[in-house]
């Protein structure tokens, strides 16, 4: 009797954390936002327990945008780190926001929506004087779908 109470408990633990956070995977839309000026963001998050992956594309106008494949990790604290690792295009990155970032976001819901807000940071550039920051604003995009 024993044995299963403590099978039962410990199965209970990781599924309520396995719950809290499993409307993760799927689009995210929003705003990125640096110097004032806010960009449309577009991500699409995957998730294998705390391993994340994300598509993430950035449109600075109506011609010009930037597709980069990030990583990361979700923590216990509901928070998520992603990190680009490739920029899938442009091919040549010249100007705008083709350079690579890290992402730190808090996941939030209510009865409404589904929320990833927080930060992001230039990835390559040390130099915190010229170093390039600014916010992210998501919300999950849910399907129409009624059962």
């Amino acid at each position: 009797m024993k044995y299963i109470l403590h099978i039962l408990l410990f199965t209970a633990c990781f599924s309520v954390e396995g719950f809290a956070q499993k409307h993760l995977h799927g689009r995210w839309e929003g705003s990125l936002i640096q110097d004032g000026k806010e960009y449309i963001l577009k991500m699409d998050v995957t998730r294998k327990g705390q391993k994340l992956k994300a598509e993430i594309y950035c449109i600075t106008n109506d011609t010009t945008f930037t597709r980069t494949v990030a990583e990361g990790r979700l923590y216990s604290d509901r928070s998520v780190y992603l990190e680009d690792f490739k920029i899938v295009f442009p091919d040549d990155p010249i100007e705008g926001l083709h350079f690579e970032k890290q992402f730190q976001l808090l996941y939030a819901r209510d009865f409404n929506t589904i929320t990833l807000n927080g930060y992001w940071q230039e990835q390559k550039n040390v130099s915190k004087d010229y170093q390039k920051i600014g916010q992210i604003k998501l919300t999950k995009v849910l399907s129409k779908k009624r059962a």
